[in-house]
């Protein structure tokens, strides 16, 4: 049987006729009026003879234009926003149940689970609705839709359109130099990005990837068309609430490590030796907007980078600088170098009291003059991990990448805003006061080389 589509209501029942407005309820029933929890009532279902009373017909004109006024919005693509009254009488929006945001008319909520009483339009980032049966959320999925091509049009955390691949792809390579020609097997039929925030922008909100950078084409900027012009509108790596991971490819040392360590089954990153020469990556930086260079959102942005050394430029455009470069972003950097410390006033930052990590493992870290701050403490809380050793393994080629973490990261000297709070006391008398560094949490004996 083939279905045609039923012609749409022109106009209302009875839209210019006469018609009662049939209440919900409490209608005058002795008469033989109707509403809409008791219908027609039984006196109207009798003979006039009997004592029956007739329906009226304007109750049957008043109720057909209230049905045929809802079927009509829908046929017209209408589409229903949250009714509290309402949600809360069915006892809930049922499963699959699409509405409309009040706040974005392009935006549609579908609903997750029956009797959802919850307004989606009371949160304001993907991250508080459904994402999946582990993350709930508030029972409301923000509706995606997919495409041919396997991509995704999905809303960000301002509620706009962006479009990315498929959730499933995580490993994307950038390689300014490419031609459209065939080269590493590698990247398979992907082609390669042109910079490495092109490629940032292709990974969903929340989204976990990898970004493979290839080592012939260095050095890199972290500007986003991987030049040194930097400013207002070309200036860092928005890292958002992305989890990032940075690597290398086409570096025929490194992929020989990697393969003696695969061969070997050594339990050890290959980015923490020293036979290779680390990309070189330079941070220009401009004074307004956000006063850093990857940037990202506190809690949720992750940046892990290997085997790159970051080159503060000894310049900046715009006049002083005010701000950290690495801002307020979770970070593990494994065999990596930060250099010209303390051209700026730090490299890494937190923001507004926020509790986030640090992993340094197996770095180096060189200042401009023998001096300069890494971590700018301020409000903020910072759990740091650093792992560094100096024993030659047995049996293997290559040796640790020389490492200055825990000598640099041990003096207060590296902490910009470094203060010491009073924790305890040595005595149950209260002698002997404790002190620990404010805002800071690291097993690292630390060295009080400034005034405090």
């Amino acid at each position: 049987m083939s279905l045609t589509r039923p012609d749409p209501f022109l106009s209302k029942w009875a839209e210019n006729g006469e018609r009662y407005d049939v209440p919900n309820s409490g209608a005058d029933t002795a008469k033989g009026k109707a509403d809409i929890q008791t219908g027609f009532p039984e006196i109207t279902m009798k003979s006039v003879l009997n004592g029956g009373v007739p329906p009226w017909g304007q109750d049957h004109n008043g109720i057909l234009y209230k049905i045929t006024e809802g079927v009509q919005w829908t046929q017209a693509g209408g589409t229903y926003i949250y009714d509290k009254n309402f949600c809360d009488t069915i006892g809930g929006y049922p499963l699959g149940a699409k509405i409309k945001s009040t706040i974005y008319n392009y935006v549609t909520f579908i609903n997750m689970k029956e009797g959802n009483k919850e307004n989606p339009n009371d949160y304001t980032t993907p991250n508080e609705f459904w994402l999946s049966d582990a993350k709930k959320g508030n029972g409301w999925a923000i509706l995606t839709i997919p495409s041919s091509d396997n991509s995704i049009t999905y809303y960000t955390s301002d509620f706009k359109f962006a479009t990315t691949v498929a959730g499933n792809k995580t490993e994307l390579f950038v390689r300014p130099s490419f031609d459209g020609s065939n080269f590493l097997k590698i990247e398979g039929s992907n082609k390669p990005y042109q910079n490495v925030q092109a490629a940032i922008n292709d990974i969903a909100d929340g989204g976990t990837a990898t970004i493979h950078i290839y080592y012939p084409d260095g050095p890199y900027y972290t500007t986003p068309d991987n030049t040194s012009n930097a400013n207002t509108d070309n200036q860092y790596w928005n890292i958002g609430n992305k989890n990032i991971t940075l690597d290398i490819y086409g570096n025929d040392d490194l992929d020989k490590i990697g393969k003696e360590i695969t061969d070997n089954f050594k339990p050890y990153n290959k980015y923490v030796f020293k036979e290779y020469e680390r990309l070189k990556v330079y941070m220009p930086s401009y004074t307004s907007h956000s006063s850093c260079v990857a940037s990202g959102i506190v809690g949720s942005g992750n940046l892990n980078i290997s085997g790159i050394e970051l080159i503060v430029i000894d310049q900046v455009v715009g006049g002083d600088f005010n701000g950290a470069f690495i801002n307020p972003l979770k970070l593990d950097a494994h065999g990596c170098i930060f250099s010209n410390i303390g051209v700026y006033p730090a490299i890494w930052g937190g923001w507004g009291g926020n509790t986030t990590s640090v992993k340094i493992d197996q770095c180096q870290f060189n200042t401009k003059d023998g001096s300069g701050h890494f971590f700018w403490l301020s409000s903020d809380i910072l759990s740091l991990t650093v792992l560094e050793t100096f024993n030659q393994l047995e049996d293997f080629s290559y040796e640790f990448f020389a490492s200055n973490s825990k000598d640099f990261l041990g003096k207060a000297s590296s902490y910009l805003d470094f203060k010491l709070v009073k924790t305890g006391y040595t005595t149950s008398d209260g002698k002997g006061a404790i002190y620990t560094p404010q805002g800071l949490n690291t097993y690292l004996p630390l060295t009080i080389d400034i005034e405090l």
